[in-house]
């Protein structure tokens, strides 16, 4: 059996070290085991948005992570015999909030 047939549930686990969130993926979770599993988890991956991915934390040299041009590529995936891991690279953008610039993102 596949994943898909032994789970109901795909998930992006995060955690902090104080908090643990899990972020359900059932779109990708349907296609696993088929060509269409990178396109779809990119999909959902995408639609998630700086709201749910851990995107602000990753910040270097910007202080706001923005939604705009948010793009993933899948990397690789493996299946285990209970879990399903994959790596990605999630690209996105972020500014220095705060600059008066006409894009700051601050709020007024």
């Amino acid at each position: 059996m596949g994943i898909g047939e032994n789970y109901r549930v795909l998930a992006l686990h995060q955690s902090n070290g104080y908090n643990s969130t899990m972020i359900q993926l059932r779109n990708a979770l349907s296609t696993w085991g088929t060509p269409e599993f990178n396109a779809s988890l990119k999909a959902e991956l995408e639609n998630l948005g700086v709201d749910q991915l851990p995107l602000q934390q990753g910040l270097t040299y910007s202080s706001f992570a923005l939604d705009k041009d948010l793009s993933v590529i899948i990397m690789s995936s493996a299946q285990n015999t209970d879990t399903l891991s994959v790596k990605a690279g999630i690209f996105y953008s972020g500014v220095i909030a705060g600059c008066s610039c006409a894009d700051d993102p601050s709020p007024h």
